[in-house]
């Protein structure tokens, strides 16, 4: 099983309805989103951790982890509709009220790329291991 970082810039899509995913996700209820995905060997299964980052975020980091239940397919651009761009489901499974900081990361691993320019990279094992106990 693979990890893949996905990123989330509210500037682009606002995420309102998060407190309301949050509490669907504790209630067991299933959740899910298409995300741009740059990775095409990403598979059902891979595990997905969404990174929260933009211009005037503050609180920039991981704020989300869930399954891949696809595999990547085509869809439109997020910003340039008429721009179709590879995509995944995600399976939301835990969503936090605190972010596990950009800081952190670097801190913990920083030849992992936490700062990407697309959506959907892979994480390296040994990374994925520290984001787990700071998940914790």
């Amino acid at each position: 099983m693979s990890s893949y970082l996905f990123g989330w810039n509210p500037d682009i899509w606002p995420w309102n309805e998060m407190a309301q995913d949050r509490s669907n996700v504790i209630a067991s209820q299933t959740v899910t989103y298409d995300w741009q995905c740059a990775n095409s060997h990403a598979q059902p299964g891979d595990l997905a951790w969404i990174m929260r980052y933009g211009s005037g975020i503050t609180a920039k980091g991981i704020v989300a982890k869930g399954i891949i239940t696809s595999v990547p397919f085509p869809a439109h651009h997020p910003t340039v509709p008429q721009k179709m761009t590879p995509h995944v489901t995600i399976k939301i499974t835990e969503i936090r009220p605190e972010v596990v900081p950009f800081s952190a990361l670097e801190h913990a691993y920083s030849a992992q790329t936490w700062n990407p320019r697309q959506s959907g990279i892979q994480i390296k094992s040994e990374a994925v291991l520290r984001l787990e106990l700071l998940w914790q």
